[in-house]
């Protein structure tokens, strides 16, 4: 069981680091907990920079305050908040260049009695 679990975390990682997408897993309450490459790349940060910073570290200060209750509303009902859809987003890279995103809300549902992202 702990072999076939530990194949699971490593398809999720190579599929993860194929995508042509920046990728940033976040956990519960907000932390990054995994990054790809094109991450890396995109915001100009290292995975040992990024992870376990908030979310918030990576889009414009003015978003800051209210972004972790848009959050929180995203995991209690399992969906992209209303307000979101259709809206323009943007992201902070290192040289502090601001550019439009393409931000995609995916809330995955940990299976029962596995370690959410946390076991990946």
């Amino acid at each position: 069981m702990i072999d076939a679990a530990k194949g699971t975390r490593d398809q999720f990682r190579a599929w993860l680091e194929a995508a042509p997408d920046a990728m940033v897993i976040v956990d519960q309450s907000g932390r990054i907990v995994l990054v790809n490459s094109q991450t890396e790349n995109l915001f100009g940060f290292s995975r040992e920079e990024l992870l376990g910073k908030p979310m918030e570290f990576l889009i414009p200060k003015r978003f800051h305050d209210k972004h972790p209750s848009h959050r929180d509303v995203t995991l209690a009902t399992r969906t992209c908040a209303p307000w979101a859809r259709g809206c323009s987003f943007s992201a902070c890279a290192r040289t502090v260049r601001r550019w439009p995103a393409s931000w995609r809300a995916q809330v995955a549902i940990p299976v029962a009695g596995s370690r959410g992202a946390q076991g990946i």
